[in-house]
């Protein structure tokens, strides 16, 4: 796992915030984060008594193999070249999306989103990949990543590290390990970047 602060120049992360925290962005409603489903996001999940699973809006700019969906990609295109050069390492992108999840002020400390991931060997088998997630607000809804990976096939899933959005920072982590949101508390939004990306040789 890396983990990147101060990510973006000042004047691309004022552009980031004045688009996507603007009354005009295109947000989609998705009525959770993620749910148990035969297929990459969400194959092999744990249910456990900790997951209290909420909505969210979400924004996906690529998919698939140079497939862009958003007239808004070219604000993300940067983001592959720097976290090349930030991270050394040959990644090729396979999808981007923004997620943002509303303050739910009850929600119980220790508790998260639906566990899942990003990358499904069953469904992938054309190398590994990464998951690089960039926060795009500060907030309070901490993201959790668990020891497991979906190889382990769990029967229950233990807190590795628990990761407080901090804006313009992210961190880059296998896509076959067990992570999950959950949304603030006290902050209003929390709205991060999601980077699929396999790795090239």
């Amino acid at each position: 796992m890396q983990r990147f602060d101060n990510f973006l120049p000042e004047s691309h992360l004022k552009e980031i915030h004045r688009v996507f925290l603007g009354n005009d962005f295109p947000w989609y409603y998705a009525s959770y984060t993620s749910k148990p489903q035969t297929g990459i996001y969400g194959a092999g999940t744990v249910f456990t008594s900790n997951v209290i699973e909420n909505p969210q809006f979400v924004h996906t700019f690529y998919y698939g193999a140079d497939q862009k969906t958003s007239a808004l990609y070219d604000l993300v295109s940067p983001f592959v070249v720097l976290l090349q050069k930030e991270s050394k390492q040959n990644l090729i992108l396979k999808r981007i999306k923004a997620n943002m999840v509303l303050r739910h002020a009850d929600y119980p400390d220790g508790c998260y989103n639906t566990p899942h991931v990003d990358w499904n060997p069953d469904d992938r088998v054309d190398g590994k990949y990464k998951s690089f997630l960039y926060y795009v607000t500060e907030s309070d809804g901490d993201t959790f990543i668990f020891n497991e990976y979906i190889q382990d096939k769990p029967k229950d899933l233990t807190v590795k590290q628990r990761i407080t959005p901090k804006s313009n920072s992210g961190v880059l982590f296998d896509s076959d390990n067990y992570h999950a949101s959950s949304p603030p508390v006290n902050s209003n939004i929390r709205v991060v970047i999601n980077f699929v990306f396999m790795e090239g040789q």
